[in-house]
């Protein structure tokens, strides 16, 4: 029985032992299991995350080449504007360019026009004629008198030989045009009439024409005065009557060699204003008075009128310009208005995607550090899992011995207990044995009773 009670109590120590590692091995299988699908998780959350990674390097790459765009498209457009800045610049410096030379054409147009004004305003009171042409002149407007003009009026002479053609003229540039004889003799009554002063009247139709002497080759000839006299061809006669022989020279001195050289008449004029006429009288020095200037103001008269319709034409021209030039600076104006809303937004898009990249790129660094940390965890876990599974191992390996013994020791409990049965049996037999022979012998019960201890 001692022994039984000591088996049993190392069965049931072995018992414990075995729960003992049948619940360690549970708990180790719990622990692998979680560890299992923690690792599984891990394993998913990394798989997640080289998916969001590869997305975000997709991402990145696509917003490296868009930024990429953006910033060249930028800087295209920023240097589309300084473009458009240097020529509204140049366009501005022209226009001012042109407004200027506007207003100094539009400032000598007024100068010339005032000055046109005035030496109109001479030309039509006759100013330096003498009295009577100027009272003979105020009948022009009636046709039944005949006056056609004085001779200034028929002649058209440029400035530069205004002077020298007045010269040669002398007083004769104040002789009045008229249409026949008759008229010149019932004007020269009319004016002896009404006392009006005295005139000259060259009739038109009467006047012969005494031709054009040929060209003098001779030195110290410039050239005839025809040369330099332009007229109505109606005057052709008249102008040569009083210019026929009329030549140009150097000066006075070469006009006084060619009159003693020559055996025809002419007239010499030189273009300091010297003349010798044809009968030989000399005519110079210092010459002024109200001859002189008559056909000079005439010709400034025309040369103005063309002036002032030239630099008017000029005027409009660049009148036309300077507004071709605003419309022009206009449509600049616009297109840098448009270049800077297009920077602005090319400048915010750029800005825009280049935020989304730097977030882009943080996130991309917390996934590949994420990464790191789970894949160290996974490792960790690993290296637990395989421990475990060592440790489930020797754990195994120790309950199989504990079983192992058990069952030895169970084999003994149940071999003592047969024993222990076929013993308690046999102390029956003896107990019946022995009352059977205290009854034959009446013998009663011995005092100490016998006790007999057995285990179940």
């Amino acid at each position: 029985q001692n022994t039984l009670e000591e088996k049993n109590s190392k069965s049931f120590s072995l018992a414990q032992k075995e729960s003992g590692l049948q619940n360690k091995t549970i708990e180790l299988s719990a622990t692998q299991k979680n560890l299992e699908n923690q690792s599984k998780k891990i394993k998913e959350e990394l798989s997640s995350l080289a998916a969001h990674i590869e997305e975000l390097k997709s991402s990145i790459k696509l917003s490296i080449q868009e930024a990429s765009s953006l910033k060249q498209a930028f800087e295209e457009e920023k240097n589309r504007k300084e473009i458009i800045l240097k020529s509204q610049e140049e366009a501005k410096s022209r226009l001012n360019d042109e407004e200027q030379s506007l207003l100094e054409i539009k400032s000598s147009i007024t100068e010339k026009v005032s000055r046109l004004k005035a030496l109109d305003k001479l030309e039509k009171s006759y100013e330096g004629f003498f009295e009577g042409t100027k009272k003979i002149m105020g009948l022009k407007k009636d046709a039944r008198h005949g006056v056609l003009g004085t001779v200034s009026d028929i002649i058209n002479v440029d400035k530069e030989h205004a002077d020298m053609v007045e010269l040669a003229l002398g007083s004769r540039i104040q002789n009045i045009i008229v249409e026949t004889p008759e008229q010149g003799a019932n004007l020269i009554q009319l004016m002896k009439e009404k006392k009006m002063g005295c005139a000259t009247f060259i009739p038109v139709e009467k006047i012969e024409n005494s031709g054009r002497t040929e060209h003098l080759d001779k030195e110290g000839v410039i050239g005839h005065i025809l040369d330099f006299i332009n007229w109505d061809n109606r005057y052709t006669h008249i102008i040569h009557h009083l210019f026929g022989s009329t030549f140009i020279v150097k000066d006075i001195a070469s006009a006084v060699n060619l009159m003693k050289s020559i055996d025809f008449p002419c007239s010499f004029i030189t273009k300091e204003g010297d003349y010798i006429s044809s009968d030989g009288i000399l005519k110079g020095g210092h010459t002024q008075g109200s001859v002189k200037g008559i056909i000079s103001r005439k010709s400034e008269i025309r040369l103005l009128e063309q002036q002032i319709k030239k630099e008017e034409a000029l005027c409009k021209k660049i009148q036309k310009e300077a507004d071709r030039k605003k419309k022009h600076l206009e449509k600049l104006s616009n297109e840098l208005l448009q270049c800077e809303k297009s920077l602005t937004h090319k400048q915010m898009s750029y800005h825009e995607k280049d935020t989304l990249l730097r977030e882009d790129k943080l996130k991309l660094h917390s996934a590949e550090k994420n990464t790191e940390t789970l894949s160290s965890e996974l490792n960790l876990i690993q290296e637990q899992i395989q421990k475990l599974k060592e440790r489930e191992k020797d754990v195994s390996k120790e309950l199989n011995i504990c079983k192992s013994e058990a069952s030895f020791l169970q084999k003994d409990i149940i071999s003592l207990k047969t024993a222990i049965e076929q013993k308690v049996k046999d102390i029956e037999k003896i107990r019946e044995g022995i009352s059977e022979i205290l009854s034959l012998i009446h013998i009663s019960e011995p005092t100490r009773p016998l006790y007999i201890s057995y285990a179940v």
